[in-house]
């Protein structure tokens, strides 16, 4: 009997594609970049890392049935277990203007917000940066 494969979900193949890439040039030394390639790369940094960020929030939202099927207490135990970080970090209530971005973006509860509307998203203040 043939097994069928679930196909990859786009966003397990964001995540894949970026830490593929961070692997990639792990030994690049960026001592050899000129000055405005170092500021682009800064800049271009923090825009990933508010992007993981908001990806990452958003997952966690949704994935209470991964803490169920391995009977952990909630997904933020269940992340420590696998990962060692903080669950008290992890359980940290988001800012409320975050809170209400995640209700606006789950399905069934409006239109999705796109990462090219909100841009970076500055988790401790709640502005929206261009």
């Amino acid at each position: 009997m043939t097994t069928l494969q679930q196909p990859q979900h786009p966003v397990l193949g964001a995540v894949v594609a970026v830490t593929t890439s961070l692997e990639a040039v792990a030994a690049a030394n960026p001592v050899f970049m000129a000055t405005d390639q170092k500021a682009a790369t800064l800049l271009e940094i923090a825009r990933a890392k508010a992007q993981l960020a908001e990806l990452e929030l958003r997952v966690i939202a949704t994935a209470e049935d991964v803490a169920a099927e391995s009977a952990a207490r909630d997904v933020a135990a269940w992340l420590h277990h696998h990962t060692h970080q903080r669950p008290e970090t992890l359980r940290a209530e988001p800012p409320r203007c975050f809170r209400t971005l995640l209700m606006v973006s789950l399905p069934g509860r409006g239109e999705m917000v796109s990462s090219s509307v909100v841009r970076v998203l500055d988790l401790d203040g709640c502005e929206v940066i261009d």
